[in-house]
């Protein structure tokens, strides 16, 4: 097994990481919306990677299992959830990492081909299954509904195959064909409301979300089987935080190059014309 940077988090001094240790093992940090709160604060500034950067450190993917200096938007996700699932936050080469693992494939076992490379086809669904979370959508609005999308994993594996021949010459690469990957999701005009020349967030649907939950963002665009040889429903995940009446979106972004946070008002009105829905899942 790699490990990088697997003692170090960028921007705390190692005595308040003790007490946020101590805190995130005790009942007084027993929510896990106040523990993913608090790791997922403690990688604001850390560096954004396109290039996944995390792997299982072996071919076809050399990157290491875990690390705290850079992250894609997913595996920021995945590496607060485990440390906020860890009953020691602090054990990362042994308790940390068989959460993250747990949570980055399948069988918890890393390898290329059980890892949840798809969010609406493996990554929710597995994790919904271990218990690790839940999805909330239709809770968080009735006029939710259900999109379906096509997604060939075997032809995406296929061509990233002819990529690194050598490296993929142990992966079992599953057959190409569609399979149909279904998703609650709530349009993003349910959620943000445009009236009168004044943008506001749905007061209802705010008022069911809770700090610490995760959402799913869908483009409008998501044929990419001429780039990628599959549609792509979720292209971006990120976490959701209450800082006292305003609701931020927390996340490992491309936009910014770094972890950072924004209000979710301000990312939805960026980014309007480029998203059709949000799906909504709670960490349990």
């Amino acid at each position: 097994m790699k490990f990088e940077d697997c003692g170090r988090i960028p921007n705390v001094k190692s005595s308040f990481l003790s007490i946020l240790l101590f805190l995130a093992s005790t009942s007084a940090f027993a929510q896990i919306g106040e523990r993913i709160d608090s790791f997922s604060a403690q990688y604001l500034g850390a560096r954004y990677s396109n290039k996944g950067p995390l792997g299982e450190a072996m071919k076809p993917d050399l990157d290491p299992l875990i690390r705290f200096d850079e992250f894609d938007c997913t595996t920021y996700v995945e590496t607060v959830l485990a440390l906020s699932r860890a009953n020691n936050p602090g054990d990362i080469k042994g308790e940390v990492t068989e959460v993250l693992n747990q949570i980055r494939y399948a069988n918890g076992i890393p390898k290329y081909e059980e890892r949840n490379h798809f969010p609406s086809l493996d990554w929710i669904a597995e994790n919904v299954r271990k218990g690790f979370l839940r999805d909330v959508t239709f809770e968080i609005s009735s006029s939710a509904k259900i999109l379906s999308t096509p997604i060939n994993k075997g032809l995406w594996m296929l061509l990233q195959s002819k990529k690194d021949p050598v490296g993929f010459s142990q992966v079992v690469i599953p057959e190409p064909r569609e399979v149909i990957a279904e998703l609650p999701v709530l349009s993003v005009r349910r959620v943000l409301i445009e009236e009168a020349g004044q943008s506001s967030l749905n007061e209802e649907v705010l008022s069911r979300i809770k700090t610490g939950m995760i959402v799913n963002v869908v483009p409008y665009k998501r044929d990419l089987t001429a780039i990628i040889g599959t549609h792509l429903d979720i292209n971006h995940q990120a976490f959701l935080i209450w800082k006292g009446s305003t609701l931020y979106i927390r996340h490992a972004s491309s936009g910014s190059d770094f972890v950072s946070e924004l209000p979710l008002i301000e990312y939805l009105l960026k980014r309007k014309s480029s998203i059709e829905y949000l799906n909504f899942l709670e960490p349990l």
